[in-house]
């Protein structure tokens, strides 16, 4: 019986694999050309231009919500930063206030958009005389130059006596950059008028004279005040002051006003000595230069400050741009200037941090 073949992996000769990778090309041969050319390789090699399109629409709109996040975030960070600073700045002028038993102000000045700050303003005295001795005449390491004066019993303790001729020269008081507020006081006792005496005075800077027909006068650089209805008592104490403070001077007298005027600025520093009793006829006592000066500050670039509640004391000459917040010496805020508690609203454009200040000094976020 003859034997039948049976059919094995190949037949006719030919192997039947060929067969199925020629059915598996052609099935290739169907995808889209893009797809065949190159092989697995060449799947990500193109887009067409809606492909194009759509992706960057995404990367548009993922960047564009980054961006807004991004900025808001800066807003917020911002407004953080400033109202912190502005917070302790406050904290800060209270505690100085109270620990150094000195008056202290905040001083917000916004005339400068592109630089807005708060300033924390301490009172300090400069240069003190209590001419108690002709060696060591002052405090603070400013001694004077005594030539032609002698020791009489003063106002408090002894006295400077001139008699026309004489003068205490003091060199080396300087007022330091950015004063807000300057005063110059002395207790004067003279004996006649004649010509202009000199009380205190720093060329230049500030002066404090009688004239001749017992005037008071005085100023600071080009700013001068005359008190030309009155009179200065011969024979007997009379104290002294000479003030400058929120673009404005006035002369004082026994502690009433007698002369006001504008004032630009507090002038700079001139290196000229500071002359006590030039030409002065009688006793001149307890002579003090003291003032306000920056010691700490915050900038608040981007952000606007207002001052609501019982409104800040404002600059005269620049409201709402310039305005300040008292303290006494008692860390209380200061009567004088606010008639109740003040609210300092630091704010962005899409946000807003208040800082209050009750009548005790006390600061609250």
């Amino acid at each position: 019986m003859p034997m039948q073949m049976i059919p094995g992996p190949c037949e006719g000769g030919r192997d039947r694999a060929p067969a199925r990778d020629f059915r598996s090309a052609r099935a290739s041969a169907r995808l889209p050309r893009r797809f065949a050319r190159g092989g697995a390789g060449s799947v990500s090699a193109g887009f067409t231009l809606l492909e194009l399109m759509v992706v960057l629409g995404i990367v548009g709109i993922v960047l564009g919500i980054g961006a807004g996040m991004f900025l808001a975030s800066r807003e917020d960070a911002a407004l953080r930063t400033g109202y912190n600073g502005l917070l302790s700045l406050a904290r800060y002028a209270h505690t100085q206030a109270l620990v150094r038993r000195v008056p202290a102000t905040l001083l917000a000045d916004l005339s400068d958009p592109a630089e807005p700050r708060v300033d924390v303003l301490i009172d300090r005295t400069f240069g003190l005389w209590h001419a108690e001795d002709l060696k060591t005449t002052g405090a603070y390491g400013l001694d004077g130059r005594a030539s032609g004066v002698s020791l009489e019993p003063g106002k408090i303790g002894f006295a400077f006596q001139f008699k026309g001729a004489g003068s205490v020269r003091v060199e080396g008081l300087e007022i330091p950059v950015g004063a807000d507020a300057l005063t110059v006081e002395a207790w004067v006792n003279p004996s006649e008028v004649a010509g202009r005496q000199a009380v205190v005075e720093k060329k230049g800077e500030f002066s404090l004279r009688l004239e001749n027909n017992g005037e008071l006068t005085g100023g600071f650089g080009g700013a001068r005040l005359r008190a030309a209805d009155v009179r200065i008592a011969l024979e007997q104490w009379s104290h002294l002051c000479l003030i400058a403070e929120g673009g404005a001077c006035a002369l004082e007298l026994n502690g009433r006003e007698v002369a006001a005027g504008p004032l630009n600025r507090i002038p700079a520093s001139t290196g000229n000595p500071v002359v006590i009793g030039e030409g002065f006829h009688g006793l001149v006592d307890e002579v003090v230069i003291r003032g306000r000066v920056p010691e700490e500050t915050v900038r608040l670039q981007g952000l606007a400050l207002v001052a609501g509640g019982a409104a800040a004391d404002p600059d005269p000459k620049q409201k709402g741009k310039r305005f300040r917040v008292h303290f006494t010496p008692e860390g209380r805020l200061d009567a004088r200037y606010h008639r109740g508690p003040v609210t300092l609203t630091l704010s962005s454009p899409k946000a807003s941090q208040a800082v209050k200040i009750g009548w005790m000094g006390t600061v609250e976020p």
